[in-house]
């Protein structure tokens, strides 16, 4: 049990007991033990040797004291046994890493992120052994196996350092073989990393390699993947021309592939439409919102044909995000709604809280603020539950939305604040056209504090995660408050913003400028917003803003 840094009953099972591990393993073969483990455990725990408490879960978890295990290690080593256990040891995390990894479209449950949060120490251990002991393999495939938890738990410095260390340690000397296809992985993700790290030239350089490797194995899969992550590489950076090749490129693959499976298989269903969301999203940032919205719809009919359920459900949120955006919140409401549905029927806690904030933001856009609250509420809840950080971030950004919108500027700001800080030391920062969106929210709560909004903001900075979310739950609105949604004024904030504008004349090009946002948006925003005005014309919107004041609010905003 010297190999272990914490362990679970079954784990001293595999590994310290069982004489084999499956047919083939010949290297991993233990002189059998004869021994009842939970009777050999009880007697070490009896003697005060091996340390006993329960997990989360309420099952037992098992450590050696320091002294014994220094001790043990040395005995294990004179055993002659040392290289097997460790091998052992390595296969058990390498199992459980790769079964705790989703699946495409897979529910990331927090079950297995806090199990393996529980489990690092051990994971350290076998790759540290492994890299020690020139196992290339072992330690490339057990690092990207952990790639989406180091991710999911803003480990991304140690998971970046990991896989640069491994593969500066294990050069790749052919481009053939499974050692070629696992080391374009490892790049492929160590270049995920670093683009969460804002480190693009890194990002690009590692994604170029991966697409190389890949290229020269004629590994059409891999090929196609790499060009993902380039591609969202190059999003990230603003290069949306080199991001749209990288995709296109990427779904002719795809398609290629998908014609050829027989059967079509669920992995290659995934590329093409994957490739064909990220397209969507890409048009979206763009402007274009009715190319997004086909693309979003074609991918989610690809999605749910190769049985991918929780990913047709999560396009279905992201598809309600843009319908928000572009101002038509009773369609995000109902597209969010639909795969909220199946996240809550599936159990996906984490895709369930993602989908309750953006059905908080399409409630903000409608002024029903206690609606909203409730949904970043549950959110919240949800997240603290699964302790992710970043997640937790993405909930108090909305949460200064709220009350930005509500017009409580200082707890906007201080809110906003909060967020950036936690997303700095979890290293999850925010896509450009994410922050241009959060910067637009709380532009009114900018204004409205003048030169004391960056103290405001500081403040923020320096709130705990608990003072902020304990600031963001005390922004519960009264069932009288003045800032709900009326009859009489059925816009959202963006949309009352356009309208206005164009009571003071401003274009659509104007308006776009002004807003930060496509021109092909303002022009869905005014069609919205003469639907819902039952107007006919911009003269008519500019006449409505006028008796409402819009446009004077506006303009002393300014001044402000």
């Amino acid at each position: 049990m010297a190999v272990f840094r914490g362990c679970t009953l079954d784990a001293v099972e595999a590994v310290c007991v069982a004489p084999s591990l499956g047919s083939g393993a010949t290297t991993l073969a233990l002189t059998p033990l004869y021994i009842d483990v939970r009777d050999g455990l009880d007697s070490l725990v009896n003697k005060s040797l091996v340390h006993v408490q329960e997990d989360e879960q309420g099952q037992p978890w098992y450590t050696v004291l320091e002294t014994v295990r220094e001790f043990a290690l040395e005995a294990l080593q004179e055993s002659g046994e040392s290289p097997v256990v460790w091998r052992r040891h390595t296969w058990y995390y390498l199992r459980l890493a790769n079964e705790s990894a989703p699946e495409p479209g897979g529910v990331r449950q927090d079950y297995f992120i806090r199990r393996l949060e529980g489990e690092v120490g051990n994971f350290r251990a076998a790759l540290d052994w492994c890299q020690m002991h020139g196992y290339a393999d072992a330690s490339l495939r057990l690092a990207v196996a952990l790639v989406w938890f180091w991710g999911v738990r803003g480990h991304i410095t140690e998971g970046r350092a990991r896989l640069e260390t491994l593969l500066a340690r294990f050069p790749l000397r052919t481009h053939s073989g499974p050692r070629a296809a696992i080391h374009a992985l490892a790049l492929q993700d160590v270049a995920g990393l670093a683009t969460l790290q804002r480190d693009f030239a890194a990002a690009f350089s590692f994604g170029q390699q991966a697409l190389q490797i890949s290229e020269a194995m004629d590994n059409q899969p891999g090929v196609c993947d790499a060009l993902y992550r380039l591609a969202f590489t190059a999003q990230q950076v603003g290069d949306n021309t080199a991001s749209r090749g990288y995709l296109e490129r990427g779904v002719v693959i795809a398609r290629d592939l998908a014609r050829s499976a027989q059967p079509l298989d669920a992995a290659t269903v995934w590329r093409v439409a994957q490739g064909m969301t990220g397209l969507g999203l890409l048009a979206h940032d763009e402007g274009d919102d009715s190319a997004a919205i086909e693309l979003f719809e074609e991918s989610t009919e690809f999605f749910e044909r190769g049985g991918h359920r929780m990913a047709a459900a999560m396009n279905n949120v992201e598809h309600g995000a843009i319908a928000h955006e572009t101002g038509d919140d009773d369609r995000a409401r109902e597209l969010i709604g639909r795969g909220l549905k199946v996240l809550e029927e599936v159990g996906d806690r984490r895709g369930t809280a993602l989908a309750l904030t953006h059905m908080a933001d399409a409630a903000i856009g409608q002024r029903d603020f206690s609606t909203a609250f409730d949904h970043l509420g549950r959110s919240l809840r949800l997240n603290q539950e699964i302790a992710e950080p970043g997640a937790i971030a993405f909930v108090l950004v909305r949460f200064a939305h709220l009350a930005a919108a509500r017009g409580h500027a200082p707890s906007a700001l201080r809110l906003a604040g909060a967020a950036a800080a936690l997303r700095e030391r979890t290293e999850t920062a925010l896509a450009p056209a994410v922050q241009r969106r959060l910067d637009d929210q709380i532009a009114p709560a900018r204004r409205a504090l003048g030169s004391r909004a960056d103290a405001a903001f500081a403040d923020g900075r320096a709130l705990s995660v608990e003072a902020a979310i304990a600031e963001a739950l005390a922004l519960a609105p009264s069932a009288s408050s003045s800032g709900e949604r009326t009859g009489d004024d059925p816009l959202s904030q963006r949309q009352r913003e356009v309208a206005g504008l164009i009571a003071r004349g401003f274009s659509n090009r104007r308006v776009a400028q002004e807003l930060v946002i496509g021109e092909a948006t303002v022009a869905t925003h005014v069609q919205h917003i003469m639907t819902k005005l039952e107007l006919g014309s911009r003269a008519q919107i500019a006449v409505w803003a006028d008796r409402r004041q819009l446009r004077t609010n506006l303009m002393a905003e300014e001044t402000l």
